[in-house]
């Protein structure tokens, strides 16, 4: 999930993000794992997100049943909420249509095989709040 936009970040919630070990944890590394240029410091790190777990799913729909007959074909990430690594979108987590997770997904009906749903809905937000199965 990426780091807040505004306020206090500590390194910790940095190498968190990273995925980074807990030992020798220094702003200098984690700015260079992260891809900015010298002068490290904590603000680049605003708004930062070290990706989101890919997945297949159909192109949105205006209501499940419609979802249900579509070929999962796209590519989305979702930003795993849960923090558990699970390859699958699930309830709360956001969901964006780039890696780099900055364009959320239109509210709609999409189409995904999951362990817990065969079908997602997204709101305004990108956040799945409701689900299904076909």
């Amino acid at each position: 999930m990426a780091l807040q936009s505004s306020g206090q970040i500590s390194l910790n919630d940095i190498r968190a993000e990273l995925g980074a070990a807990t030992t020798n944890v220094s702003l200098g590394a984690m700015s260079d794992t992260a891809g900015f240029a010298a002068q490290d410091k904590i603000s680049d790190f605003y708004g930062y997100s070290d990706g989101g777990t890919e997945f297949l799913a159909g192109a949105r729909q205006t209501s499940s049943f419609t979802a249900c007959f579509q070929s999962q074909n796209q590519t989305f990430y979702h930003n795993d909420a849960g923090s558990n690594g699970d390859t699958y979108p699930a309830t709360n987590d956001y969901i964006y249509s780039d890696s780099a997770m900055t364009s959320i997904v239109t509210s709609g009906y999409y189409r995904c095989d999951s362990p817990a749903f065969e079908w997602f809905r997204t709101n305004g937000f990108g956040r799945i709040y409701q689900s299904g199965f076909c």
